[in-house]
């Protein structure tokens, strides 16, 4: 039993292409989604705060997991934050009717963190945009670690170019007519 409590989550429906059942897998109380995240939540309370950090041993990502688990918990409704780094994001952003929660999602994380995640940005690697790819929660998390590296990164070359150039701010009007 400890073995299966330690698998990923994954897909138990496939979501029909046509007919009614296609009309009806969005609908929020009898559709394939509502199906999937009830499903989805009944093997969620299966999961420990233990099992979670054993999950989580050993990545150095234990924190940002955390905290963007429990983001999602409160946002989402889900009835606990244990997700594995292989849960695959799609099962665990699955939304009710309007969807809206996803968008409040986003913000909240990069509130949290404070990072951009643009879906409009052709380079865009953000996981809750990448639907062909099927990222897993842990590519979010590594995703997110690595947006807030490179923040700092740019934040202290702001910092050092201002130091520097502190007393030139502006430069002189010589150098500004030639």
């Amino acid at each position: 039993m400890a073995d299966d409590v330690m698998k990923p989550l994954v897909r138990l429906y496939e979501r029909p292409v046509k007919g009614m059942d296609a009309f009806l897998w969005d609908s929020p109380w009898i559709g394939g989604m509502a199906k999937e995240k009830r499903a989805m939540n009944k093997r969620l309370m299966t999961r420990s705060l233990q099992s979670f950090e054993m999950a989580w041993e050993g990545t150095g990502l234990l924190d940002a997991a955390q905290k963007v688990a429990v983001i999602i918990q409160e946002t989402l409704g889900r009835p606990n934050y244990y997700f594995y780094p292989d849960d695959p994001l799609e099962l665990l952003l699955i939304f009710s009717w309007d969807g809206l929660e996803v968008d409040e999602l986003v913000l909240d994380v990069e509130r949290a963190f404070g990072i951009e995640c643009d879906p409009n940005a052709s380079e865009s690697l953000c996981p809750f945009y990448q639907y062909t790819e099927q990222p897993t929660f842990g590519d979010l998390i590594r995703w997110i670690v690595a947006e807030m590296e490179k923040k700092r990164v740019r934040e202290k070359a702001h910092a050092e170019t201002w130091r520097h150039g502190e007393g030139e701010a502006g430069g002189s009007e010589e150098e500004e007519s030639e």
